[in-house]
């Protein structure tokens, strides 16, 4: 039975869009959960984010993004991490050959040539230790959890890691439309009153 629902499985979820990110991102999301990382340290921003937007919202986000062949990850850790090189370590237990996008060292490469692109605040620059790699690139406020309302936490089905996002930007950024929230008293998924 096992045999037969792994080779039909796929099929079926490609066309119920599940899962909706990459098996790429996957193994990477499971690894950052099992070392504790998406609880504060990194947050998933970018198109694999919308897919755990979408089980939030109990909704289907129409014409969502297709997969890129990156993964967005953005350094939110409140205290500094001295000695620590978290996010390579942690690259590198997935993948032994991730290597630094010398032309763009926010940015980790595999030998497939899949990329890991990592952002930071301005105000978390300096959590992250100097020798930890790939180095993130400044970006606005916004995409950290706790600095507007509507930050949400959620199991991707499958892979039991956690994404945290925030769901105004991700709104704001799919153009989400009219689904119902069932928890929040029937708003619009992204309203944030």
């Amino acid at each position: 039975m096992q045999a037969r629902y792994r080779s039909t499985n796929p099929h079926v979820s490609r066309a119920l869009r599940v899962p909706m990110i990459s098996s790429d991102a996957g193994p990477i999301l499971r690894e950052a959960d099992r070392r504790g990382l998406l609880d504060q340290s990194l947050i998933v921003v970018g198109t694999n984010a919308i897919a755990a937007y979408a089980l939030e919202a109990a909704g289907f986000i129409p014409e969502i993004p297709q997969e890129t062949e990156d993964f967005d990850l953005a350094w939110a850790q409140p205290e500094s991490r001295d000695g620590e090189q978290t996010l390579w370590e942690m690259l590198k237990a997935v993948d032994p050959t991730f290597t630094i996008n010398t032309e763009r060292t926010f940015q980790a490469r595999n030998a497939r040539a899949y990329e890991v692109e990592i952002l930071v605040a301005p105000s978390r620059t300096g959590t992250m230790d100097r020798t930890d790699r790939p180095r993130p690139v400044p970006s606005p406020h916004i995409m950290f959890a706790g600095t507007n309302s509507g930050t949400e936490t959620r199991r991707f089905a499958g892979s039991h890691s956690r994404a945290h996002l925030s769901s105004c930007a991700v709104a704001r950024s799919t153009g989400l439309t009219a689904t119902q929230h069932p928890r929040k008293g029937g708003q619009r998924a992204g309203s944030t009153t």
